[in-house]
């Protein structure tokens, strides 16, 4: 069995360029010693968790029976919950573990059932209708608020950045909200609150030390350290497509566009459908190279060949369709007789 990400995950890697920042006036973060110390509290619900992905990788018959018995006992805990629905998807599938959470909350509508009812429901109207529900039942309930906040981000709500850090500054051990805000960080043109959330993984021993490592190097990166950010990816190899497109991009925000270029074009021969490559190729082409055949090539190659996630497509999407609508107009324009 894979590794299990029980937690939000992050959306994406960010592109070689920025946006705009929203504010700068929200409260600070908790300190890390404030989050180490909290961390050290949960000390006993993660070794729970830790336990159940042992129990399920060994031997998932008797894993199973073991992790129902574990969960009972522990009803209120919304982590343990979670790990168990995100095993039922790895299971059986998400459209099954959504028949299961839709049931359990029918059968039993407390605030725990329908923030797991939420986590996979399709339609956000009715995610957002759930996450009410389980506040209004539960309050103190942080992960259906952390949903809640991320749900509120993604439809562009500006202070949702700041509602999140309030909630951390309450809750410092609230891993949800961590990985959260590394996801908002760049969304919101903040690369140093992303660098700060990856700073605090990772959260458990059975969390995929390769994922950390990629986002703590694309937070660095995002912060403008490039000569950090290889240094953080030195322990991955050449044949991480990950790491090669944030070595890339590390080159390029250094100065080495020629380096930046020679590795994505070596990713793109291995996978030519990888469309983060084609991506940042194009805009390499456009930025750093001067090259705008190249790269109005790459930018429709990104359009015709990605399958990213909507969260992550869609940023690039827009861009890239931009960028091909500069590019061909600047092309009319230089082919176009002189006086027409």
């Amino acid at each position: 069995m894979s590794r299990v990400r029980v937690l939000l995950a992050c959306a994406g890697w960010a592109a070689l360029t920025g946006g705009c920042g929203l504010f700068r006036s929200e409260p600070d973060l908790p300190a890390l010693a404030d989050v180490n110390a909290a961390r050290a509290q949960q000390a006993g619900q993660w070794a729970r968790l830790e336990r159940c992905i042992r129990w399920v990788q060994f031997d998932p018959s008797d894993g199973w029976e073991r992790v129902a018995d574990l969960r009972s006992r522990f009803p209120e805990d919304a982590r343990l919950a979670a790990l168990v629905q995100d095993l039922e998807i790895q299971r059986g599938g998400r459209s099954a573990a959504r028949e299961i959470a839709t049931r359990r909350w029918q059968e039993q509508p407390n605030a725990i059932h329908a923030y797991l009812a939420a986590r996979v429901e399709p339609s956000k109207e009715i995610q957002r209708d759930f996450l009410a529900r389980a506040l209004a039942l539960d309050p103190s309930l942080e992960q259906a608020e952390v949903l809640q906040i991320a749900l509120e981000a993604r439809a562009g709500e500006p202070k949702a950045l700041e509602r999140l850090i309030r909630l951390l500054r309450r809750h410092p051990g609230l891993a949800e909200g961590w990985r959260l805000l590394a996801e908002l960080g760049p969304l919101y043109a903040r690369p140093d609150l992303a660098l700060r959330a990856e700073q605090t993984e990772p959260w458990s021993t059975f969390d995929d030390p390769r994922r950390a490592t990629l986002a703590l190097a694309g937070a660095e990166l995002a912060g403008g350290a490039p000569e950090r950010t290889l240094e953080i990816l030195a322990p991955l190899g050449e044949s991480d497509a990950d790491a090669t497109v944030l070595r890339a991009a590390a080159h390029a925000a250094a100065g080495r566009p020629v380096v930046a270029r020679d590795l994505l074009a070596e990713l793109i021969r291995n996978d030519p459908h990888h469309a983060v490559a084609h991506f940042n190729l194009g805009l390499l082409f456009r930025d750093y190279l001067g090259d705008p055949v190249q790269a109005e090539q790459h930018l429709q190659r990104f359009l015709e060949t990605s399958d990213l996630p909507e969260e992550q497509d869609l940023f690039r999407r827009i861009q890239a369709e931009f960028w091909l609508s500069e590019l061909r107009q600047a092309r009319a324009a230089a082919t176009a007789p002189a006086g027409a």
